[in-house]
């Protein structure tokens, strides 16, 4: 004799396959029975994930904030090199424009400077001075 969807007695004890219990007719805490502990339990694991998912999103973050706080410094820091570069070249501009202004200024340059422009010295005779104005009128 076959009994279509039974399964021995005692193999997996008094599990019931896919069936709820039925709430007892009892008031009271322990009216709750196996639903209350099911679902407490799924709220524990959904509240244990939820509280997963956070620790990742905010390790996430940080992790983000992190990498793009290092990339700033270390741009910030190829900056400085440039920039340390370009005024160690623009003080020897400097240096270099100070020497030729002295050599520009110096007797022996102006004197070939104005030869080369076709100027020669005067000589004492030809050079007038003129009197103060408290000296001309008594």
């Amino acid at each position: 004799m076959a009994v279509i969807g039974a399964r021995p007695a005692g193999v997996l004890g008094d599990l019931r396959w896919g069936v709820r219990r039925a709430p007892r007719a009892k008031t009271g805490p322990s009216t709750r029975g196996y639903r209350l502990r099911r679902t407490s339990l799924r709220r524990r694991r959904a509240a244990g994930l939820s509280l997963a998912l956070v620790v990742i999103t905010v390790a996430a973050l940080l992790a983000s904030l992190y990498l793009t706080q290092s990339s700033r410094i270390a741009s910030t820091g190829y900056e400085m090199t440039r920039l340390e570069a370009r005024l160690d070249a623009l003080l020897a501009e400097r240096q270099e424009l100070l020497l030729q202004i002295g050599q520009a200024q110096s007797p022996a340059t102006i004197e070939a400077r104005a030869t080369e422009l076709g100027l020669t010295p005067l000589s004492g005779a030809s050079v007038h001075f003129a009197s103060p104005l408290s000296d001309r009128h008594p």
